[in-house]
């Protein structure tokens, strides 16, 4: 199904709210990658100063939808194809069901609110 220019202008602007998020929290070389050809990642960060390990993140503007097993299997797919060992997804919405992916973190639309009004 097709996004229309509203959604994915809101994705680009929930990537970016991400990245000054991430960088808020304390987390090192935060960097936006999504877009076509993404492969499934929409950014990055550091955890340590030297980069050692690295974490990918991938969100979802939805309005009324909710994250499936599939977003979440396809997310889990591109870490282990893009060598990353952990991930965070988070969503504007819910999570249809809890996932048995425990390299992932979720973060619901509930959770974002408050880490946004916590730390930006």
């Amino acid at each position: 199904m097709a996004q229309d220019s509203t959604t994915k202008e809101k994705g680009d602007i929930l990537e970016n709210i991400l990245v000054q998020l991430f960088s808020k929290m304390g987390y090192y070389d935060v960097k936006k990658r999504g877009g076509t050809g993404d492969g499934g990642i929409d950014g990055d960060f550091a955890i340590d100063k030297f980069g050692l390990e690295r974490v990918a993140f991938q969100c979802k503007f939805f309005n009324g939808n909710h994250v499936t097993s599939k977003d979440i299997d396809a997310f889990a797919g591109s870490l282990s194809k893009l060598g990353y060992q952990k991930g965070v997804f988070i969503t504007t919405s819910k999570f249809i069901k809890s996932s048995e992916h425990k390299n992932i973190t979720f973060i619901d639309g509930r959770k974002l609110a408050k880490l946004i009004t916590n730390i930006l």
